[in-house]
């Protein structure tokens, strides 16, 4: 809680000392020719999968360029499959980039880490595109930036303007083959984990949601982490025969179970994303998360909110009224009624 009130009074005062003591030069020209380019992609999953389709536009108007992406070692694979850069490292072990030359560097971070914004700066690099936030922005030469209502996709879509880039979906490549993570055929995935609790759909509410979804004949595949495995083993448990627990770390493995799926079920968190990248139907519960930046994309995109709550919304990683209402007034029966209008939609031939 302390941290909370700090941290406004340090971010102010941070973006005065920058603003006084750093010199990011005057707007340059875009080079004719971009024979090298480096762009900085390092948040959490769901980040990652919003910017691949950007990542993806940068890849194709410079095919012959050579593209660089910084970026977390656990995603590298499902950006190296997406994206098809030359080469990729991570933000920790970043030192060797430091006075090395790339045409253009883009950090596409969206809040107040200054490390990204050092690093783009730290390059030897004409031209250097980035957002501004409290100071952060003093790093780039052309800086960008942030609209507060604005979705993260679209956000992270402005950094191609400034080098006359158009953002276009672009399909996806074929999927690599992953080792795959349970012997059973499964229909619905159910991913019951997220960064904070305050986003996470009570397990209890998963438990009956899945066993209602196995009267129906359908079988559940609950997906985690290795720090999930607790939380999925109680869901399992609860469940009964209708579902059965899967554990990785692999972000490929996940992506294909996903992608095998009919329908994955989740809070808004990285698999949600995941799941929005790889173009499966999902039907998702929404507290505490920023709607206007955060809402999954795709045609079948289910989201069940309480938006009547005063607090909804809050982006806080803990709950100030201390029930999390936004997520516990979210009832099993609404669920599985949002479920089976959705399952009707992209089945309809389904009996339920």
């Amino acid at each position: 809680m302390l941290g909370t009130l700090i941290k406004p009074v340090y971010l102010d005062l941070r973006n005065l000392v920058l603003r006084t003591l750093v010199r990011p030069g005057p707007p340059p020209t875009i080079p004719g020719t971009i024979r090298s380019l480096l762009v900085i992609s390092d948040g959490r999953l769901g980040d990652v999968c919003l910017a691949i389709p950007v990542l993806q536009c940068l890849r194709a108007a410079y095919p012959d360029a050579s593209l660089g992406i910084v970026t977390p070692r656990r995603l590298q694979p499902l950006v190296q499959w997406a994206c098809q850069p030359n080469c990729l490292f991570e933000l920790d072990n970043s030192s060797a980039l430091a006075s090395t030359h790339w045409d253009i560097v883009i950090d596409l971070t969206t809040d107040y880490h200054l490390k990204p914004a050092r690093l783009a700066a730290a390059t030897d690099s004409r031209v250097r595109i980035g957002f501004e936030f409290k100071g952060r922005g003093r790093y780039f030469n052309l800086p960008l930036t942030l609209a507060e209502r604005e979705h993260m996709q679209e956000t992270y879509a402005r950094v191609l303007s400034p080098l006359g880039i158009q953002f276009r979906r672009i399909p996806l490549p074929a999927m690599i083959p992953a080792e795959a993570l349970t012997g059973k055929n499964h229909s619905i995935a159910v991913h019951p984990g997220a960064h904070f609790q305050t986003q996470r759909w009570p397990s209890e509410y998963i438990a009956q949601l899945i066993r209602r979804i196995h009267d129906g004949g359908e079988f559940c595949l609950v997906l985690g982490s290795q720090e999930e495995s607790a939380l999925v083993d109680v869901i399992v448990r609860a469940s009964g025969p209708g579902a059965i627990g899967a554990i990785t770390n692999d972000v490929m493995q996940l992506a294909q179970a996903i992608r095998a799926s009919q329908i994955l079920i989740c809070n808004n968190s990285g698999p949600l994303h995941l799941a929005g990248l790889l173009g499966v139907p999902t039907l998702s519960f929404m507290g505490p998360t920023v709607k206007a930046r955060w809402s999954p994309l795709g045609p079948h995109a289910v989201v069940l909110r309480q938006d009547n709550l005063p607090c909804i919304g809050c982006n806080l990683g803990y709950c100030r009224i201390r029930t999390r209402a936004c997520m516990k007034e979210i009832g099993p029966d609404e669920a599985f009624a949002a479920y089976s209008r959705l399952r009707r939609r992209i089945l309809p031939d389904s009996s339920i």
